[in-house]
């Protein structure tokens, strides 16, 4: 009797329909935010969705829209690379950069908010497990055992790659190929320049509109100069990672009785920058004293029975060409008017000598100047200025 050894095909398809891409689409379409209008990005997700945009903000909103791309190319990005990873050391190291990454966007989000930040990350909350009971609910599935994408045709693969491997004449290493299925609406597909094919469960279905698609994406996979796959240690910590001030050290703007106004923080991200104001001194006056003794002094602009020391102060952020975020004022210090957007945010434990406010988009990097204005403490068109690098 004659045996064969059947070696194992010079090609490997690595399937995924994984959890973060979908968090990411089921926040841009449940909050109903934008959707960009190219065709990388995918259409709305299938089924009913609820309709969640009430616990947005004006302010969050805003953000959101803002900062939705750039969460969703790093999704991606560590997504198709998740896919193909064959070590699992470096499947926890990409699972972390998405875990971050989408840390990073939802606090910004809530950092932006209006109201106490405590009640918008409960709002966050309340929208992440609208986004689980979604997610697992539709397919039919438990939350440790999701349900795996559609088997896409073995016959299909097998004749592509076999097409595609022998017209390039490769035959020394194996090919990976990913495939990841997103639940979204109609048959749309996009070949990531890993070698990973994206698309929607009509697209799967569709072989005439697949063929073509597989066959790009095994060109891709084979031509690679190398492994896209990183390493543990190349993946940063982003999350526990804080701008370092572009301050020296802290401004005195201006005395406030025996206390003073101090410009403590300039931190500077990507897509805007904080200002951070202090009163500082034992003394302080007798109004912003019995505020401090009050409990009140913890609720946020806008909210009945709020009472804020920073009250009356206004001020203005002027750019080198020009732009201007106009007089924004406590209480509101909320703008979404005009180029420059300014918002009031609060950091834990939302200690009422500090003031923290969101500016952007970033201006031209260089000198910005802040104008402050507080009549009742006799502060009249004060100004410090402070360089943005």
């Amino acid at each position: 009797m004659h045996s064969e050894d059947y070696a194992a095909p010079p090609w490997r398809l690595a399937a995924d329909r994984p959890w973060y891409p979908h968090l990411a689409l089921f926040v841009r379409d449940a909050c109903r935010l934008e959707i960009p209008r190219w065709e990388l990005y995918p259409p709305n997700l299938e089924g009913d969705l609820p309709d969640l945009r009430g616990l947005l903000d004006e302010s969050m909103r805003s953000i959101a829209n803002r900062q939705w791309v750039s969460w969703w190319g790093k999704i991606i990005d560590s997504s198709v690379r998740d896919v193909l990873v064959l070590q699992p050391q470096g499947s926890a190291a990409i699972l972390r950069a998405m875990t971050q990454a989408s840390d990073q966007f939802l606090a910004r989000v809530t950092s932006s908010a209006t109201d106490v930040s405590s009640e918008a990350a409960e709002r966050m909350r309340l929208i992440i497990v609208e986004a689980q009971r979604w997610f697992y609910h539709r397919n039919g599935a438990v939350p440790d055992r999701p349900e795996g994408p559609m088997i896409v045709d073995w016959n299909l693969v097998s004749s592509v790659a076999s097409d595609v491997l022998q017209g390039l004449g490769v035959q020394s290493k194996t090919v990976t190929v990913g495939v990841i299925q997103l639940d979204v609406l109609g048959s749309w597909s996009e070949v990531h320049d890993t070698g990973v094919l994206l698309g929607s469960k009509g697209f799967f279905r569709n072989e005439d509109r697949l063929r073509p698609m597989l066959t790009e994406a095994f060109h891709y996979a084979t031509t690679a100069p190398s492994s896209p796959v990183p390493l543990l240690f190349e993946i940063p910590d982003e999350a526990a990672v804080r701008p370092k001030s572009q301050l020296g050290s802290p401004i005195v703007i201006a005395s406030v009785d025996k206390a003073t106004l101090i410009l403590e923080e300039i931190l500077r991200y990507d897509d805007g920058f904080e200002i951070h104001l202090q009163i500082g001194g034992d003394a302080l006056p007798r109004g912003m004293s019995e505020i401090l003794d009050d409990i009140r002094s913890k609720l946020a602009p806008n909210q009945a029975g709020r009472i804020d020391i920073f009250d009356g102060l206004q001020l203005e952020v002027l750019f080198l060409d020009g732009r201007a975020t106009g007089t924004i004022e406590v209480p509101r210090f909320n703008d979404g008017r005009g180029d420059v957007i300014s918002n009031r945010f609060f950091r834990p434990p939302n200690d009422p000598r500090n003031l923290w406010i969101w500016i952007s988009p970033l201006p031209p990097l260089g000198q910005v100047q802040l104008n402050a204005l507080w009549p009742r403490y006799g502060i009249i068109n004060t100004s410090v200025s402070f360089n943005v690098l």
